[in-house]
């Protein structure tokens, strides 16, 4: 049985931890929920952290002299400086991350399309961009899995994100042991997660691994990751899941029997029409992968990419 790391996710905090929104709202989010006991969790609401009560009268980004400021309408503040000292010093404090979960569209978390308005009057944005707080947090952790709360209603980019984030966090742990043999053992069992999502890139990571020209371990691990983060960040299609399963039944078939090979062939081709969801295909195979004792596809992560109480809430 695979041991999962600890992510270490930034969360809005209005999101399944506290009724913090400007109207006193806190946003249900069932993947969250099941997320909490899986990861270390930091919650942050930088408007509270500013002084800003709950409720509070809502703010919003100006265009004014070339610059972004935060505003609040109502009252006539101005909060820029007050966010950018207090996410300066929070973004700085931080460490090491794996995944960002922020609140769309706020002005101060939302990671993209948060209204810009002309002026504090204005009815109509002119164009859209980052709040303040996300601009800065981003701009250090770029590379990291990220998602908007409305993105994880979605299972395919669920799939994408939880994958991205505990594959992440297993490669950071990794790099505490500056070991070798334990790249190559993680570049091993997650053959079938890094081919679904550049196999080209696959193989490039093979010939770092193997390191025939005797590159120093810091020197071929900062490369990996690199690499390894930038791979991660396109989310996979479902060609490319289709194509895993295929070369999976591979090693499946010889042990089966003809009602399990048909029914493994079955599995395939629903999931190639879109009649059986990612979940269940996977649950399926790894079925199969324990009954006929496959020790090859049981090391491989991508059956069981994250805890099982996470698939399960897509269903």
């Amino acid at each position: 049985m695979r041991e999962f790391p600890r992510p270490r996710i930034l969360l809005s905090r209005c999101i399944e931890v506290e009724p913090c929104r400007y109207n006193g709202v806190k946003i249900d989010s069932p993947l969250i929920a099941a997320l909490r006991p899986h990861v270390e969790m930091i919650p942050v609401c930088p408007e509270m952290e500013i002084g800003l009560g709950v409720p509070r009268d809502p703010l919003r980004l100006v265009a004014s002299g070339g610059e972004i400021r935060l505003i609040q309408p109502a009252t006539g503040r101005d909060l820029t400086e007050e966010m950018i000292r207090f996410t300066a010093s929070f973004v700085d404090a931080l460490d090491l991350l794996d995944g960002i979960v922020l609140k769309a569209r706020s002005p101060s978390c939302g990671p993209r399309g948060v209204d810009i308005f002309p002026s504090v009057e204005a009815e109509s944005a002119a164009s859209r961009g980052r709040g303040i707080f996300s601009a800065s947090l981003l701009k250090r952790f770029s590379d990291v899995a990220l998602a908007e709360e409305g993105q994880l209603g979605d299972p395919a980019f669920s799939d994408h994100f939880l994958t991205r984030l505990f594959t992440l966090a297993d490669f950071r742990e990794l790099r505490l042991h500056e070991s070798g043999r334990n790249l190559l053992q993680f570049h091993a069992e997650n053959k079938y997660i890094l081919t679904l999502y550049n196999q080209k890139e696959y193989h490039g990571l093979t010939d770092l691994v193997v390191n025939r020209n005797e590159r120093s371990f810091d020197a071929v691990i900062r490369e990996y990751r690199t690499r390894l983060y930038a791979m991660l960040s396109r989310r996979p299609s479902a060609k490319a899941h289709l194509s895993v399963f295929r070369r999976a039944a591979e090693h499946l078939i010889p042990h089966a029997e003809r009602v399990e090979q048909e029914a493994i062939e079955e599995t395939i081709e629903r999931f190639g029409r879109g009649d059986l969801p990612l979940h269940e295909a996977r649950r399926r195979f790894m079925n199969w992968i324990e009954e006929f004792d496959e020790d090859y596809l049981a090391h491989q992560t991508y059956f069981r990419p994250y805890p099982d109480a996470l698939a399960a809430v897509f269903t």
